[in-house]
């Protein structure tokens, strides 16, 4: 039974793979470029992009970013304090909105990340819910645990834009 548990989720985790979007998703560059664009042609205050990415990182939280975007959520929240740091301590805003923003945009990119994980791994999230119903976690919990690290290297991958 636990065998046939492993030869189907592989399967679903071979296929998932072989379907996957190629592009590459985290372009951390870009979003920095971008970011600094975004912030010349800004008519609003650093205090106000600032709030704008903290709204932006509260939406990422009740997306579930930690799972499906970790890095791209660590990013955004590093930024953001870096955002308010410089904020609180004088720095002019032409130097904090790009922060502020950046950590907006890298959290538009997690968002999307998201799409394409649920996209490129539904079969195996939808095996992993069902495992989970069975309680598999439960009287399998190496297997089950075994199952969940794969996925998620599998999201570290996506992430990575490699997948």
């Amino acid at each position: 039974m636990r065998t046939l548990h492993l030869l189907s989720l592989t399967v679903i985790l071979a296929t998932s793979l072989t379907t996957g979007c190629a592009t590459k998703v985290a372009n951390y560059d870009y979003i920095e470029l971008e970011s600094y664009k975004d912030a010349a042609m800004a008519d609003e205050s650093a205090a106000k992009s600032i709030q704008r990415a903290q709204m932006n990182l509260e939406l990422g939280k009740t997306e579930e970013l930690a799972y499906y975007a970790p890095r791209h959520l660590q990013i955004a929240q590093d930024k953001l304090i870096e955002a308010r740091s410089m904020h609180t301590s004088g720095d002019p805003d032409g130097e904090v909105k790009p922060v502020a923003i950046m950590s907006k945009k890298t959290l538009e990119a997690g968002l999307a990340t998201k799409k394409t994980v649920i996209s490129t791994l539904r079969p195996a999230l939808k095996h992993k819910e069902k495992l989970l119903e069975i309680k598999a976690n439960k009287y399998y919990p190496e297997d089950y645990k075994n199952i969940t690290a794969t996925i998620v290297k599998l999201i570290d991958l996506i992430e990575d834009g490699k997948v």
